[in-house]
């Protein structure tokens, strides 16, 4: 493809378009498979009763999302919507401890369950089947769609050179930090004690300072993409796509580029060491 021509990628560059339904979740007549319904639902029901719930609590299970879709990779995960009786209270209580990430059998896609207690992501969604009714809610359609890839490419580079630099940053003020401990705890150095805890305070405060500025950063692309699913989004950019479905939105595009680029996972890093300094 010459990029020099329209300068758009398919958005099959992040998520491939293939001509038919996953062979590895649906038969020839498109219905999922038997066993990958049986899998993914004995592997939830398992998880609830041991928990001690009814399973009569549980009012439905319905995939959505890529995998029920034309759009999909070798590893792409397994959304399931589960639809329970439960208060938001035990939702809550219970949302850290889903069986979430178990590979279905010869395969490399992840299950992931998310509880609800409404349709509303599945009022939402693209594609949606009905594992309970073992049945199509919304049957994908092929979308053929051309992508600004290069320009959101570039806005989203403002993310991933800031994102670069500041946890370079962090290492940096990291690795003075242990040197200046070292040199407190070094009783063969003449050393001004006072002037080193200085220095260690300052550091401590700059690390603090860069955690925040990771924190904030994956707030802001967090929000990004939940902006594109708002009611009332009305984007005003120099290139736009003329689409109704938010997934394919810029705001959207930038998101799952620096996913893929693992800028996300990079932040949870940073994040979980900004927790650390909270919970001390």
């Amino acid at each position: 493809m010459n990029l020099e021509d329209g300068k758009h990628i398919k958005e099959s560059i992040l998520d491939p378009i293939h001509k038919e339904l996953n062979d590895e979740i649906f038969d020839s007549n498109n219905t999922i498979k038997e066993e990958v319904s049986d899998y993914i639902i004995e592997v939830f029901t398992n998880w609830w009763v041991a928990l001690g719930y009814d399973i009569n609590n549980i009012r439905a299970m319905v995939i959505i999302g890529s995998m029920v879709g034309y759009q999909y990779s070798s590893n792409s995960d397994i959304d399931v919507n589960v639809r329970v009786t439960i208060s938001e209270n035990e939702i809550k209580k219970v949302l850290k401890l889903l069986p979430n990430g178990n590979i279905l059998l010869n395969t490399q896609h992840p299950i992931n369950y998310y509880l609800t207690k409404t349709s509303e992501n599945i009022d939402k969604a693209d594609n949606a089947y009905d594992l309970f009714d073992d049945k199509w809610i919304k049957e994908p359609e092929k979308k053929e769609i051309n992508i600004p890839y290069i320009y959101v490419l570039e806005i989203t580079k403002l993310f991933m050179d800031g994102i670069d630099l500041r946890i370079s940053e962090y290492e940096r003020d990291n690795q003075e930090l242990e040197m200046y401990k070292d040199f407190l705890n070094d009783k063969t150095l003449e050393i001004n004690k006072e002037e080193i805890n200085d220095m260690v305070v300052v550091k401590e405060t700059e690390l603090m300072a860069d955690l925040e500025s990771l924190y904030i950063a994956y707030k802001m692309i967090k929000s990004f993409r939940h902006e594109a699913f708002e009611d009332d989004y009305e984007p005003h950019f120099l290139i736009n796509i003329e689409i109704e479905n938010p997934n394919f939105s810029i705001n959207n595009i930038a998101y799952k580029i620096l996913e893929k680029f693992g800028y996300l996972e990079k932040l949870k890093k940073y994040i979980l060491k900004r927790k650390e300094y909270i919970e001390e």
